[in-house]
């Protein structure tokens, strides 16, 4: 049996202004190219892999609002980003239960 892995990874934490938004990603198929940093790839390839993400990938977002942030503290805002982002993918794909996070 395949073993299900799903990654989950944010944006937002370094702004001093806006919510921070994660991500909770499932890849049906393996990557069949090699990324270490989407940072540092060239926009030919970021359009390869953003076609590649679009036809094999499952995912949902999560988010922390501002006033929340200010509540919270960033660490917790982004680790509740986190929770909402799986909750929300795990109420569209039930099957992903059980998966290692």
């Amino acid at each position: 049996m395949k073993k299900l892995v799903v990654g989950v990874d944010e944006a937002g934490r370094g702004p001093l202004a806006g919510p921070v938004i994660s991500c909770a990603l499932y890849l049906k198929n393996s990557l069949s190219f090699l990324v270490k940093d989407s940072k540092k790839t060239n926009t030919f390839l970021r359009e390869k892999i953003f076609s590649w993400l679009v036809e094999n990938a499952i995912f949902s977002l999560g988010w922390a609002m501002p006033q929340e942030i200010d509540r919270i503290n960033i660490l917790n805002a982004t680790f509740l980003s986190f929770e909402r982002a799986i909750k929300n993918l795990l109420k569209k794909y039930p099957y992903l239960k059980k998966a290692t996070f």
